[in-house]
């Protein structure tokens, strides 16, 4: 994934950001608890290829995510039907 994309979903999840010295340090939080996490890279042109297993998610449902045919609550939806969120 592009830096631009994780960013785009970032903002889309209203994810907390922490500026660190080499990296932003991102927390998905669901009802206040963190349900995933990962790091955006400071380079424009830096990989992001991790952030899709970060998200508990494919490639391609991270790339929907990015290009808003996802939404944030359909996002939350995968993971409690993965398992990932108890209700």
């Amino acid at each position: 994934m592009k830096k631009r994309q994780v960013e785009q979903i970032t903002t889309k999840l209203r994810a907390d950001r922490e500026q660190g010295a080499k990296h932003t340090k991102v927390k998905v939080r669901f009802e206040g608890r963190i349900v995933a996490k990962y790091n955006i890279r400071r380079g424009s042109h830096a990989a992001h290829s991790f952030v899709p297993g970060q998200l508990h998610l494919s490639k391609a449902d991270a790339e929907r995510l990015a290009a808003c045919t996802m939404t944030a609550d359909e996002y939350f939806d995968l993971l409690r039907q993965a398992g990932r969120l108890t209700p």
